[in-house]
């Protein structure tokens, strides 16, 4: 669980399709150059690549991809729902909406459960739904505000992060969805022993809110 925390730490940037009534999970596999496939299973594809942020070293991104038999809409009121957050991720002791500025604004606390003798992390996030009336899309950015509230004392704050959900029909009942996430807050220990224990855990949160959403 203490790596799972750091699985949710190295956030996300999606590029999108300029027409995401194209989506498909062939073409999804192929919406950016340098992506490599680490993990295909349980119906949930996990890609990771190395980028270079401007005035920072080079961070891992890492993406998923499925099809999920349900409704946009399905998706969108779970990943909205901050209280169902642990029912699909682990590695969670508190997740709650500190503020709803409307229904497709938001403002997020999450306390990650990480065993002592590592330092405790929270994230204070905004969640941003975007719509597409035109080919049923729905994309989710999700940004770090660490200083939305004051920090906690002993619980250091992720500072960068970034996520973004996206969510497109393919169908009746079914949706394609991709997740990408990238960060620059430093690693609580060397990448070589954390890396592929993060992305295991990252993989899996995905295979849960696909079981989650089609059970």
């Amino acid at each position: 669980t203490m790596l799972l925390q750091l699985l949710l730490v190295s956030g996300f940037i999606l590029l999108c399709p300029k027409n995401s009534s194209d989506l498909s999970l062939g073409k999804m596999n192929a919406i950016n150059s340098g992506w490599r496939m680490e993990r295909d299973a349980d119906g949930v594809k996990t890609y990771v690549r190395w980028i270079e942020p401007e005035g920072s070293e080079k961070v891992r991104e890492r993406k998923s991809i499925m099809a999920v038999n349900c409704s946009v809409e399905d998706i969108v009121w779970l990943l909205s729902d901050m209280e169902s957050t642990d029912l699909w991720m682990g590695g969670i002791r508190e997740c709650y909406c500190l503020k709803k500025v409307s229904n497709s604004e938001w403002y997020a606390y999450t306390l990650f459960n990480i065993p002592w003798p590592f330092e405790k992390r929270d994230l204070v996030s905004n969640f941003n739904v975007k719509r597409s009336g035109e080919n049923n899309s729905v994309t989710i950015h999700i940004s770090s505000r660490d200083r939305y509230i004051p920090l906690k004392s002993d619980i250091t704050r992720l500072a960068d992060y970034t996520a973004v959900w996206t969510i497109a029909g393919a169908g009746k009942d079914r949706v394609w969805v991709s997740f990408s996430a990238v960060s620059n807050d430093p690693p609580m220990f060397p990448r070589t022993l954390q890396d592929p224990i993060l992305l295991r855990m990252f993989h899996n949160n995905l295979v849960n809110l696909k079981k989650l959403l089609e059970g």
